[in-house]
């Protein structure tokens, strides 16, 4: 089954194929499980339910007043396969999916003037073949804050619905150097979605170190109001295939929006990336960095939009992206953007694209590091920049021992 999605919300000369991408999902069960998680107890302020199907999730999304208006300058940006009420990154046709299959909803609902002490870590541990189906709805109050921390990892020794959290991906990660045609055809997708009312605060943090042979996609819609502050933080460091999709709404006045990913493409993989902040409030602010670090014949395309709509006055949007090419058959497109119906706003886009000079692979090997080390050396310090940020040191670590597996696959120590 193919499905078109990472639509750029506006066409270009498509020479290149940029427009949007194409998925082919192997057909998996209706009603594909998503038992994988391990166990949380929710603070008081924060609850939990479970089993909302598609039209309910909707009539929620109704409730709330959220919808994605068309621009209101220039006719048809928005193309007409964008359908949704809440949108998302990579569009209306995995809204479609997720209802074909079945895929009931979670919704967390953060109380008003809610405060986290803790973040909430959610361990989802797939066992290698399975594939999984997640729809999430968090729904943060006004005046609200909360930590979400999301950890997809590969757990091949789990008995179906019994996962074994205890595990490290690191612990999981065999022969990470797979090529592109050793794949299962498992898919492991997960749909997000974050409501943030005024004044509320989410900070969510995502890793994935799924195995190599599985296909990953994560489709995040996010709607901030007035005063409202959504960060994300996203690791993408297993998985051979991934499709990643982002739509930030900044709804309200002086809204904050900050994101920071980081993904490191291994032998034969692929990565297509489309993330946009859409402006509408006065006075907002959004920033999306990307750190990426690309082997061997890695593929990645790249879409970032800084989208200012009329009335988004004072409003600032920041879009970079670092990568560093550590491979002589890398296939690399970045295709950003800013589009813009109001003058008075800020818009920046920058890209750096970089290998290792032989100057500097002289210079380490002057000082005893060889090629390999120092290509390890430099990934590690560009996720390291990204890793950082997610506050759990059990997840920091297994990050950094699953790179050290990318380079020294038969490594003990890490």
């Amino acid at each position: 089954m193919d499905i078109k999605v990472n639509h750029l919300p506006v066409l270009t000369w498509n020479q290149l194929k940029l427009n949007d991408t194409t998925i082919t999902i192997e057909e998996i069960p209706i009603g594909t499980p998503n038992v994988y998680r391990s166990p949380v107890d929710l603070p008081d302020g924060v609850t939990l339910e479970q089993n909302v199907n598609s039209q309910d999730l909707q009539d929620r999304f109704d409730a709330l007043g959220i919808s994605n208006p068309p621009e209101k300058v220039v006719a048809g940006k928005v193309p007409m396969y964008n359908t949704q009420k809440f949108a998302t990154g990579m569009g209306g046709a995995i809204d479609e999916w997720m209802k074909q299959k079945d895929v009931t909803a979670e919704v967390f609902t953060v109380e008003s003037n809610f405060r986290s002490e803790e973040p909430l870590l959610f361990q989802y541990a797939i066992p290698a073949g399975s594939s999984t189906l997640e729809r999430t709805l968090i729904h943060a109050k006004e005046g609200s804050e909360s930590t979400f921390i999301l950890y997809y990892m590969a757990d091949k020794d789990a008995a179906e619905g019994e996962p074994n959290a205890g595990k490290t991906a690191a612990d999981e990660a065999h022969d990470i150097r797979k090529t592109a045609t050793d794949k299962s055809g498992t898919i492991n997708g997960v749909q997000t979605y974050i409501y943030l009312e005024k004044n509320a605060k989410v900070h969510l943090h995502v890793v994935q170190t799924l195995a190599p042979k599985t296909t990953f996609f994560h489709d995040i819609g996010s709607f901030s109001q007035d005063k409202s502050e959504f960060t994300l933080t996203k690791l993408d460091l297993g998985a051979l295939t991934v499709y990643e999709g982002l739509n930030e709404t900044q709804m309200g006045d002086k809204s904050v929006f900050s994101s920071d990913l980081g993904y490191v493409g291994i032998a034969g993989s692929k990565m297509d990336i489309n993330y946009n902040d859409v402006f509408w409030g006065k006075k907002a602010e959004g920033r999306m960095y990307f750190k990426e670090a690309l082997l061997d014949d890695a593929k990645k395309t790249f879409r970032g939009t800084v989208d200012f709509r009329q009335d988004s006055v004072g409003s600032v949007g920041d879009e970079q992206e670092d990568i560093i090419l550590l491979g002589d058959d890398i296939v690399n497109k970045t295709i950003p953007l800013i589009l813009c119906e109001e003058e008075d706003v800020e818009g920046r886009h920058a890209s750096t694209i970089g290998s290792l000079s032989e100057e500097m692979l002289f210079y380490m090997q002057t000082r005893g590091i060889d090629p390999q080390k120092a290509a390890e050396l430099m990934v590690t310090a560009n996720i390291n920049s990204i890793s950082k940020k997610i506050p759990s040191e059990e997840i920091r670590t297994a990050t950094d021992k699953f790179i050290c597996r990318i380079f020294n696959p038969s490594c003990h120590n890490c």
